[in-house]
């Protein structure tokens, strides 16, 4: 624990590498090598793990112990059972290049807290998963750590540095990875990986003897992106033959309640052979006529061929749970509800796609290494965890990637010689390492070329300036204060409401390919947003799209034309050759605006409803749409 424990098993680890030892852990359970040559369990586990192919590798050793049970409980057996801790030697990375060529497992299985290498671990993972023909393996992975919290709770566990999780969820999809959030879902999708094969489409084929759990896992596969097979003319015809008049033929097969198991024979006879279908879910309810066992022995004759994967759910508890065994000794995967099932299907199909997507030339960029290393190690050096701002931007620079000029002002002095430098317009950034979130605490800011004011025809000042992130319910405030038709015009549909993702839209500009501004009011002790419009520019042809909104009360108060005038004018000013808008016909206040303010000859054309204007801002030239 602590200081001292660090430097106990950092000693450790050079001890064993000095002798060539590989060494587990510390801080971990130990491994089981189920291997009949072998037979090995060299762990502090209670009990052997069941054979299987399944191989697990886990951060954690006490979720060892308690999965152990799990699976012996659930028939589900393992390859190698692998418990790695604090991985001062082998890691999670060694584990991988090992299970990869192993013989016994087909499927590998993940408890993590942090990875080790992320770039080798995608290049690992590929080869594995996707990249070594028929011997490619699934992989299953849990990520904790999602949360801050989780996350600090794994630095404390077992000295994980838990980045991210939009980085892992990236560095998993990249690597083909499936990622699942608990570790029921984990061995849901294991058992199905384990023992079916991948189907070849989304289309599935549901046989019930019910027409609301029917309904329930159409539901469940259509919600998972799952399609529902549609069966040729000959396999309807060979399921009239062996079902009765009153069951449905269509997809999901009704067998009516007193199905017994020669009807289930018959129907996945014919589905499983169909051409159309990828894959069968098969349901079953409890009823006084079912032959539950039996059932199940023929679901499982059914899915033992590995033709197509097969799943079943028998739905219930003690009625079932004769023929829920049967299933798992038969290597069914089953489970309790059909919504599960679904979810498995999606996922099998997922990898089915990811393990036959078409494969792209990977691209080497130059980038300049050294310089990134440099201003890593820095900061670290430093004992900081984050870069400042013009740090990061230097990382990106250095592998490539284009980034906003700027410059550092450490006094007001020097303000005006970066701004020359850099050139308008200038977004002014508090630059402090004890800062990192720099909108919270007002160290955002936009010079006021952008800004200016307006007397209105009422009287009244309004204020312009460029609309800020911290705008978002100002914005959605002017939404909710706008009348339908307002709204209408403006967004060619009746919206009820500005869902938080698309106020998110408006308020996050860049300031250059995308301007937008605001006119605020005070009411009362607080301003208000009134007006906003705004333009997006289109860099290959370098015109930009316009549009704007003014509230109710505000129109025919000169505000729209203002506000219009005000974006010709920033455009205009920064070289944008012209402006395009798309108006309704009846929209005769927002083509007066346009008409108003255009610097010389709009071109329309109507279509569907809308006039789709154009006009250049400087004389000479034409409209490029």
């Amino acid at each position: 624990m602590g200081s001292q424990g660090a430097q106990l098993e950092e000693a450790l680890s050079r001890q064993a590498q000095e002798a060539g030892i590989a060494l587990l852990g510390p801080n971990c359970l130990g491994l089981i090598n189920t291997d009949p040559a072998l037979s090995m369990n060299a762990s502090f586990a209670r009990s052997m793990a069941q054979p299987g192919n399944i191989a697990f590798i886990s951060q954690s050793g006490a979720l060892c112990t308690s999965i152990l049970d799990y699976a012996r409980a659930n028939l589900i057996g393992f390859s190698k059972f692998i418990s790695f801790g604090n991985k001062s030697d082998v890691d999670e990375l060694d584990l991988l290049q090992y299970l990869a060529g192993d013989p016994q497992t087909e499927v590998i299985l993940m408890y993590i807290e942090e990875l080790s290498e992320g770039q080798r671990f995608i290049h690992l993972a590929r080869q594995i998963t996707a990249e070594q023909g028929q011997h490619n393996k699934p992989i299953l992975a849990i990520k904790t750590g999602r949360t801050p919290e989780g996350a600090s709770a794994a630095a404390s566990h077992t000295g994980s540095l838990a980045g991210t999780d939009e980085v892992y969820d990236t560095i998993m999809s990249q690597a083909g990875v499936l990622r699942v959030d608990t570790v029921q879902e984990l061995f849901g999708y294991a058992v199905a990986f384990a023992s079916q094969p991948m189907p070849k489409g989304a289309r599935v084929a549901i046989v019930t003897n019910a027409g609301g759990p029917g309904i329930m896992t159409t539901d469940a596969c259509v919600r998972q992106g799952l399609q529902l097979a549609r069966f040729g003319e000959e396999t309807r015809a060979r399921m009239a033959a062996s079902l009765p008049p009153e069951a449905s033929l269509k997809n999901p097969i009704d067998l009516i309640g007193d199905a017994r198991s020669e009807r289930y024979a018959a129907a996945l006879q014919a589905v499983l052979e169909d051409e159309d279908t990828d894959s069968a879910l098969v349901i079953l309810t409890p009823q006084t006529m079912t032959d539950i066992e039996e059932v199940a022995r023929v679901v499982a004759r059914f899915s033992q061929r590995r033709v197509k994967p097969v799943l079943a759910s028998f739905m219930g508890g003690l009625d079932v749970a004769a023929g829920v065994e049967i299933l798992r000794q038969g290597g069914v995967p089953h489970y309790p509800f059909p919504e599960e099932g679904a979810r498995v299907l999606r996922a099998m199909w997922q990898y089915s796609q990811w393990r036959e997507r078409p494969r792209t030339e990977e691209r080497i960029f130059s980038v300049d290494r050294a310089r990134a290393n440099s201003l890593l190690s820095g900061a670290l050096g430093q004992g900081r965890r984050q870069l400042s701002e013009s740090e990061a931007l230097e990382v990106l620079e250095a592998y490539g990637f284009p980034v906003p000029r700027r410059g550092l002002a450490r006094s007001r002095g020097e303000v005006e010689a970066v701004c020359a430098a850099v050139g308008f317009p200038v977004v002014m950034k508090i630059a402090s390492p004890d800062i990192l979130h720099k909108t919270d605490v007002g160290g955002v800011a936009v010079l006021e070329e952008l800004e200016s004011d307006f007397q209105s025809h009422g009287g009244v000042g309004v204020h312009f300036r460029p609309i800020e992130p911290t705008d978002e319910p100002l914005l959605q405030e002017l939404f909710y204060r706008s009348s339908e038709k307002t709204i209408y015009l403006r967004f060619f549909s009746h919206l009820k409401a500005m869902p938080h993702r698309r106020a998110q839209q408006f308020v996050a500009i860049d300031y250059q390919r995308h301007l937008a501004l605001v006119g605020m009011v005070p009411e009362g002790e607080r301003q208000v947003i009134i007006a906003v419009g705004r333009y997006h520019l289109d860099p290959a042809t370098n015109w930009a799209d316009c549009a704007f909104m003014v509230r109710d009360d505000w129109q025919d108060k000169g505000v729209g034309s203002y506000l219009v005038g005000r974006l010709i004018e920033i455009a205009r000013h920064r070289g944008i050759e012209g402006m395009s808008a798309d108006v309704l016909v009846e929209n005769t206040r927002m083509m007066h605006v346009f008409h108003l303010c255009a610097p010389g000859p709009i071109q329309s054309r109507f279509e569907e409803g809308a006039y789709h204007i154009s006009f250049a801002l400087e004389p000479g030239q034409s409209p490029t749409s």
